[in-house]
C-alpha cells in the first residue's frame, strides 16, 4: 500500500524538489522489446502531452470511495473540469490506464485540481483502507483534468509487464501481464 501512496501522492513533491519536470516509471519486470527511435520525453515536451500511457485497461478494486471522493470534490469544486470531461468519465468509471509504464508532467500533479483532489485522497486512507490503487487515481485525475490532446497513448513499441506467480500451482510461471 506505500508503493501505492507513493506513486498516486509522495513521487510528484519529491521529483520535483529534485529539479526533475518529467517522470517515466517502468517496472523492474517489464520489459521493452522494440526500439523507440525517438526522445520520449522530448516528444512529451515538443507535443504539450502531460500524461502517457502504454495500455488502457479496467479496474474496479476501490473504485466507489474514490468515486464518493471525486462526486464530493466536483460537487464544492464545479469549475473544476469541464462538462464534456465529465460526460465522458462518468460513461466508465473504471477506465484506467495501466501505469507499470507511464510517463507524466509532474507539474500537473502539483497544481490544483489534481494537487487539491491528491490531497483529499491522502487524508481519507483509502489507499491503505480500500486498496485503492494509483492506477486509479491517476486514471481519475488525467481523465478528469486533462484535455484529451494532453494525453498520450504510445502504440508504436512493444512492452511486456510480468509479475511472476510464486502460487505453488503454478510453480512461477507467469501469470499477470500482457505483452502489447
Amino acid at each position: 500500500r506505500n508503493m501505492i501512496r507513493w506513486y498516486s501522492k509522495l513521487i510528484w513533491p519529491y521529483l520535483d524538489a529534485l529539479g526533475y519536470t518529467h517522470v517515466m516509471r517502468m517496472d523492474d519486470d517489464s520489459y521493452i522489446y522494440s526500439t523507440i527511435k525517438y526522445n520520449l520525453f522530448e516528444y512529451m515536451r515538443d507535443h504539450n502531452k502531460r500524461y502517457a500511457f502504454r495500455q488502457p485497461c479496467t479496474d474496479s478494486v476501490g473504485i466507489g470511495h474514490l468515486n464518493d471522493l471525486m462526486d464530493e470534490f466536483l460537487k464544492d469544486n464545479p469549475n473544476a473540469t469541464t462538462p464534456e470531461l465529465l460526460e465522458h468519465y462518468h460513461q466508465d468509471r473504471k477506465l484506467g490506464f495501466y501505469n507499470n509504464w507511464f510517463m507524466a508532467d509532474i507539474s500537473f500533479f502539483l497544481s490544483p485540481p489534481g494537487s487539491t483532489f491528491l490531497d483529499i485522497v491522502d487524508r481519507s486512507h483509502i489507499m491503505y483502507t480500500q486498496r485503492t490503487n494509483d492506477l486509479l487515481i491517476q486514471s481519475t485525475l488525467a481523465r478528469l483534468f486533462l484535455q484529451p490532446k494532453e494525453i498520450q497513448w504510445f502504440q508504436d513499441f512493444t512492452y511486456q509487464h510480468v509479475t511472476i506467480s510464486r502460487r505453488k500451482v503454478e510453480s512461477g510461471c507467469p501469470s499477470v501481464g500482457a505483452l502489447t
